[in-house]
């Protein structure tokens, strides 16, 4: 598979996820759980996806921190996915402060890779700035509301990164980029 057609496929994944993220967020908002459940999963996979690309893509500024940066925002995905997000329990505190560093990771490479924006970057930090507050609130007891609160705050610029990567990488942005090295 070319580069051109792996950073297409990836930036097909990261628009889509964020869709039907903010979809999965209505549904749920609404009350349908039985239909924003499966949606946030299918969102999940496809986030899957685009962080593989990103981490190929990130791998030349430093494929160590790349990869931790996959296993810890990818891993709390797929963690995630056997939740259920209407039953909050102890483990989104740890969850929300490991997927956040794995986001400030991302952020950082982001920042020191000239294929990207650093605007890009910067919403990387912020959406890990704002899960590691959240998951510092959960540890020290908030409330759930404040979880809730935080966790649509924090899908703000968590849609536009991940919509920006992807129309940046469909545009053909990232074709410069060797992957294997």
């Amino acid at each position: 598979m070319s580069n051109n057609n792996l950073f297409r496929y990836g930036g097909i994944a990261a628009i889509a996820s964020a869709v039907l993220y903010i979809i999965s967020l209505g549904l749920n908002i609404a009350g349908s759980t039985s239909l924003g459940t499966p949606v946030y999963w299918l969102s999940s996979i496809l986030l899957l996806v685009a962080l593989i690309v990103l981490t190929m893509s990130l791998q030349r500024i430093s494929k160590p921190l790349a990869i931790l940066a996959l296993i810890l925002l990818g891993g709390t995905t797929v963690w995630s996915l056997f939740l259920d997000p209407t039953q909050p329990n102890d483990i989104y505190g740890p969850l929300s402060l490991i997927y956040g560093a794995g986001f400030l990771l991302y952020g950082w490479l982001q920042y020191r890779s000239a294929d990207y924006a650093n605007t890009l970057s910067y919403l990387a930090f912020a959406v890990g700035a704002l899960s590691l507050v959240m998951g510092i609130a959960l540890l020290a007891g908030g409330s759930i509301d404040l979880f809730g609160l935080l966790n649509l705050l924090l899908s703000i610029p968590f849609v536009i990164w991940l919509i920006w990567m992807g129309r940046r990488w469909m545009a053909g942005a990232g074709k410069t980029v060797a992957f294997g090295r």
